[in-house]
């Protein structure tokens, strides 16, 4: 039953990291394609 439990949790886990990554590199492309650098800096605040 632990083992079940950890797999699921690795997978939640696994999956959330994959949301975060794709949204960060959505984010970077919205603020590489505006013109100033400062828009990159908000948006890694923002997370």
């Amino acid at each position: 039953m632990r083992q079940f439990l950890y797999a699921k949790n690795l997978l939640l886990n696994s999956f959330c990291l994959v949301l975060i990554y794709t949204d960060l590199r959505l984010k970077f492309q919205i603020s590489r394609s505006s013109s100033s650098s400062n828009n990159t800096y908000i948006s890694v605040i923002n997370l």
